[in-house]
């Protein structure tokens, strides 16, 4: 069986003030081409499909024309599952209906987590997808006060497709999480509190293939046969060095899977130019590629960011490594590479004279954390 999978779209993300729809449009076209050389038997999307929980009228509208053309054109079996920044119930409406044309989109956590079964001319193949689902509403959903963390999530979910899966039939999980070890970037939003997200590889060690969203960057996730395909596009100056791509995987009679990445090419991409401020003003550069500018001067410089974007249509940030804060002198802290969660422990330790949070005090602030992000 051939599959394609990809994950972490955001459409309707705005990245420096700069909306990205257009930059979207033109690579889920790339992704449509792979598909009709490839001729996948199903398309796996794991999760993160829209930037916020309320996406953009446009974002809506480019996922509606992409997967039209997928099961109207193509006719190719659809999985979506959602993510943690997706609403679950506004990606799951008329999934039921949909489901009749072969486009399966799995919002919401299943008590009981049913198998989209698909046969190739080897057998049938189970595709288990888990959506996003976060530790109370697990609890809730399980009736099980045991779940405290991420990895309790995902075991509980994989224990109940294990009692049930056919030993003969061959299974592929859809999944969102952090599986421990995996490199992150800095536009990965976290699950929970410090390394309560974490999951361990060993969840998936009786899948023939697990598909991966939620880390942007395509790498093995412990096993060559769990894989992240990486986000669509760069969605962070951390990113810059990245080559995005979709996996594309054949899974063999026996269970064994080949894969491949197949690279996406922006029509803009993100890249950092390096150098003194004066010698890069002489510089020409007429693509229209995002460009990020890492200037290697010291001491004062005048209106960097404005110059540079009166030359560069697209210069979207500029980087100072050679820039330093005497914080011996205005005693602050650098907060700019900060988690809400460091933020808040310092601001707490501050208030109680070095006193840090408890864990009650912690899992509050997540809480109302996470309330306030599905609302953004």
């Amino acid at each position: 069986m051939r599959i394609l999978h990809t994950s972490d779209w955001h459409l309707g993300r705005i990245f420096h003030g700069h909306h990205l729809t257009d930059d979207q449009a033109c690579l889920l076209e790339q992704i449509e081409g792979i598909i009709k050389d490839f001729n996948p038997d199903v398309i796996l999307n794991c999760g993160d499909i829209f930037d916020r929980a309320m996406p953009p009228k446009e974002a809506v509208d480019l996922l509606d024309e992409h997967c039209s053309r997928i099961i109207t054109d193509y006719k190719k079996p659809y999985i979506i599952i959602a993510g943690n920044h997706d609403s679950p119930e506004r990606l799951s409406f008329g999934s039921k209906i949909l489901q009749k044309s072969s486009l399966f989109i799995k919002g919401k956590g299943e008590k009981e987590i049913s198998p989209v079964v698909l046969p190739d001319k080897d057998g049938d193949v189970c595709f288990y997808a888990l959506p996003y689902l976060d530790i109370e509403a697990c609890k809730f959903l399980y009736n099980d006060a045991k779940i405290k963390n991420h990895e309790d999530v995902i075991k509980k979910q994989v224990q109940i497709i294990e009692k049930k899966h056919p030993p003969s039939k061959r299974s592929v999980l859809l999944a969102h999480a952090f599986v421990n070890g995996s490199q992150q970037c800095e536009s990965e939003r976290p699950l929970f509190l410090g390394g309560s997200e974490m999951v361990p590889s060993s969840l998936f060690k009786n899948f023939n293939y697990t598909a991966l969203g939620h880390l942007h960057r395509n790498q093995k996730a412990g096993f060559s046969f769990a894989r992240y395909s990486g986000s669509l596009m760069k969605y962070s100056i951390s990113e810059a060095e990245h080559i995005k791509s979709v996996n594309l995987i054949e899974l063999k009679k026996d269970g064994s899977a080949i894969i491949k990445e197949e690279k996406l090419k922006p029509q803009k991409d993100l890249r950092i130019v390096r150098g003194k401020l004066e010698d890069i003003l002489k510089k020409t550069d007429k693509s229209s590629d995002y460009l990020v500018f890492e200037l290697l001067d010291e001491g004062i410089l005048y209106e960097p960011m404005k110059r540079l974007r009166e030359k560069f249509i697209n210069a979207i940030a500029v980087q100072r490594p050679n820039q330093t804060i005497n914080r011996t002198e205005t005693n602050l802290p650098d907060f700019r590479k900060s988690t809400e969660l460091e933020i808040y422990t310092a601001l707490k330790k501050h208030k109680n004279d070095g006193k840090s949070p408890n864990k009650k005090e912690l899992e509050y602030f997540q809480k109302i954390l996470n309330e306030v992000r599905l609302t953004i």
